[in-house]
């Protein structure tokens, strides 16, 4: 296909807009309700274009490109044309500023008075200087409004969480209610009213957190306007940005952290590989109430006569080297899957080298992935396929285990919401309320000692559909599902029966499938029988298995260690008598109350209890280091934020401390030095030291899974729900977020 555009050539395979072919020549069209994530809906009517040809102005971002097609984007009759339509718009819209000539003069003087309740001007506006709409007006070259003001009256609402609502400075755009309804799935926000008195709010006029809003941020970064607006950020301007990568859950989103005078304001998503130009309530709002946190530990402390009391750091380290050289038994460095690459290597190699007895754990439980793995049968040298956020689109139905995915991981969610708009059939199993409800052609009210009987009975209903030569037997697939007559009345073992035969007819004829469970899924004594009848049907149906990782780095965790064994995830505990290096998030085992135990912590927190020596360390924005999103992406970042005090990174602890203990450990100067180290003992790693994510994207390299077996399904066992709980996913580091933080605290209903 070859257009000509404003004189120039254009040439693409495909369909491609008029607005979007223009952006890649470097051509400028005004527009106040494109997005590139969302279909067009051409209602600003600001990107119109003519066509030779066409009697009438087209919009650009709605109108397909056709070959031989002559357009014009900038002629003395659009830009006339643009500026009557904007004229109309700013009837309805504060806009006494970008037309008055002496607005430069009165704008210092006003900079004081900014937190005015209701903006009549630009200068008293938040959104000032970041105003998609002041923009427009000065690339149209508005200089009057001919049309009487007839302003909307609204009064600001400002009692949600963390997002502020002035429908006085809204358009009618219409973004907040097409990126909410179509790419966020939540449609909490929506048009209300006829005509002239038509305003964007909620559906009975209630708030945006009784609508069931998850506060993700999505409509405050589109919105053109100061109609929707980030509380704590209004009045303040940023001076500088840095690219930070997120580490509060396993999706890897790329932010851009927004500085004033070097103070971190807050973060919003910029358009990394992972996110795409999303983000949720944690990485849009928060990040900088959890790194500047009032229980931030700053600085080191040692045990004297009972008490924890601030020292240096070489007190400190002389200190935690003494305790652990003394120790008459083991050593052990226990590390977390939210720690980088860089700090876990650092740790396993102090533990294997440091010590003649020592070892390296991971305080979290094994991946799901790797129980599934056991059960099969499958060797620990094999890998496993995996599936990019990208990759979903392409699936016919996704299975969902009891996986609260806005919460656990909002990327994948949102994902998974994309892929039933293109058609996907979604089946989800589950005891909860869950927002993929709405959608869901089968949705299975049961808790997760029950998924190993649904499954069961899926591939009951395949085992019968299916029987032929060279097809696998009922007895082969798994013992038949047995559900206990005190567990569930008749009726309800009948419904259940009867979902499970619709999910089996859906899976036979809608290919290919997605199974998305979390690690709730593989705990328990049930566990192991979960994972092994999820394997079963995964091989029948050919299947895909994507894990939620709730912590930042559990797949580059698995990639490091999950071998198992002496230095890898899974280990004994120490006896009384040993050492421990504490760097995981909870509180040393009770049965290490005798032993000397250094903690490597962030926050205060219970594990500070029975600490000898306290070692302040960094978090994920204020240090260099690498992370394995849930996609096995590898992603390195540069420190964006200061470190808080003296805390250090927890590979330079580890350092420092083979250092002061005399012995053999790890001896690199910067995280880039581990990472190299890493490349060459871990094959799966390879181009690690390339994986920035503005680059070329580099995944963990993995052979593909050759067991073609059936796993040997167990008996039903008994399971409790303690071994099915697993620690709260918006725990950062030892600190309680869902807890401590009163906005995220409110948005998770607690």
């Amino acid at each position: 296909m070859k257009a000509v555009i404003d004189g120039r050539v254009f040439e693409a395979p495909g369909k491609t807009t008029i607005l979007e072919a223009a952006r890649r020549l470097g051509l400028d069209i005004p527009t106040l309700c494109d997005h590139p994530r969302l279909e067009p809906a051409a209602s600003c009517r600001m990107c119109l274009v003519e066509i030779s040809g066409r009697r009438d102005p087209v919009p650009a971002c709605a109108t397909v490109l056709e070959d031989g097609m002559h357009v014009a984007t900038d002629t003395p009759a659009l830009r006339e044309l643009r500026r009557g339509v904007l004229e109309m718009i700013l009837a309805e819209h504060p806009s006494a500023c970008l037309v008055c000539a002496d607005r430069n003069a009165c704008r210092e003087p006003k900079e004081g008075i900014r937190k005015t309740v209701e903006p009549t001007g630009c200068v008293l506006c938040p959104k000032d200087g970041r105003c998609r709409l002041q923009d427009t007006a000065a690339a149209v070259g508005l200089e009057r409004i001919v049309f009487p003001e007839a302003p909307r009256s609204a009064e600001p609402r400002r009692d949600d969480p963390l997002i502020d609502r002035d429908g006085g400075l809204c358009i009618l755009c219409g973004l907040c209610v097409r990126v909410c309804r179509d790419l966020r799935g939540a449609s909490v926000l929506t048009f209300v009213g006829r005509g002239g008195r038509t305003t964007v709010g909620t559906a009975l006029d209630l708030t945006l957190l009784e609508s069931g809003c998850l506060f993700c941020g999505a409509c405050v970064d589109v919105c053109p306007t100061g109609a929707l607006l980030e509380r704590a950020a209004r009045h303040v301007r940023p001076d500088e940005r840095k690219p930070l990568l997120c580490a509060l859950c396993g999706e890897g989103c790329l932010l851009q952290a927004e500085f004033d005078r070097g103070r971190l304001l807050g973060t919003r998503p910029a358009p990394g590989p992972a996110n795409r130009g999303q983000a949720c309530v944690k990485g849009r709002f928060l990040v900088a109430d959890i790194l500047g946190h009032p229980s931030r530990l700053t600085g080191p402390l040692a045990r004297r006569d009972g008490t924890l009391v601030p020292v240096s750091w070489p007190d400190a380290l002389t200190a935690a080297a003494a305790g652990l050289r003394s120790s008459d038994g083991p050593f052990e460095a226990v590390g977390s899957a939210q720690d980088s690459c860089e700090d876990l290597w650092a740790l396993h190699e102090l533990g294997r080298e440091g010590f003649a007895s020592g070892r390296f754990s991971i305080a979290e439980p094994p991946s799901p992935l790797e129980v599934i793995r056991k059960a099969a049968g499958v060797e620990a040298g094999e890998g496993w396929p995996d599936v990019p956020n990208a990759g979903l689109a392409a699936m016919k139905t996704i299975l969902v285990f009891d996986e609260d995915l806005p919460v656990t991981a909002p990327i994948l969610g949102l994902e998974v919401h994309q892929a039933v708009q293109q058609g996907a059939r979604l089946i989800v199993f589950g005891p909860g309320e869950s927002c993929l409800d709405r959608c869901a052609k089968v949705r299975v009210r049961a808790g997760l000692e029950s998924a190993a009987e649904f499954l069961l009975e899926i591939l009951a209903g395949l085992a019968r559909t299916a029987a032929g030569p060279g097809h696998p037997g009922r007895a082969e697939l798994g013992p038949a599902a047995r559900m206990k007559p005190e567990e569930s009345s008749r009726a309800e073992r009948a419904v259940f029966k009867e979902k499970a035969s619709r999910a089996a007819v859906i899976l036979e004829k809608r290919k290919p499938a997605a199974f998305i469970f979390g690690p709730r899924f593989a705990a328990g004594t049930q566990g192991r029988r979960n994972a092994a009848a999820l394997w079963n049907l995964a091989r029948l149906t050919g299947a895909v298995l994507i894990p939620v990782a709730w912590e930042a780095n559990a797949r580059g965790a698995q990639a490091l260690f999950g071998g198992g064994g002496k230095n890898g995830c899974e280990g004994a505990p120490l006896p009384a008598a040993g050492s421990l290096l504490l760097a995981g998030d909870g509180p040393p085992p009770p049965c290490r109350e005798g032993a000397f135990i250094v903690v490597a912590a962030a926050y205060e927190s219970g594990a500070l209890e029975a600490a000898d020596v306290v070692l302040p360390r960094t978090l994920f924005a204020e240090q260099d280091g690498t992370w394995v999103n849930r996609e096995g992406r590898i992603q390195r970042m540069r420190a964006a934020v200061p470190a808080p005090g003296e805390a250090r990174p927890l590979w330079r602890m580890a350092v420092d401390l083979a250092r002061a203990i005399g012995s053999g450990g790890p001896s690199a100067s910067a995280a880039g030095e581990i990472l190299a180290g890493i490349e060459k003992e871990r094959p799966s790693f390879a181009g690690a030291s390339r994986a920035w994510p503005d680059e070329k994207p580099v995944f963990l390299s993995a052979t593909a899974v050759s067991r073609t077996g059936f796993a040997s399904v167990p008996e039903a066992g008994e399971c409790s729900a303690a071994e099915e709980g697993s620690r709260d996913p918006d725990d950062v580091h030892g600190l309680r977020a869902g807890a401590v933080l009163k906005s995220l605290r409110a948005v998770r209903r607690r």
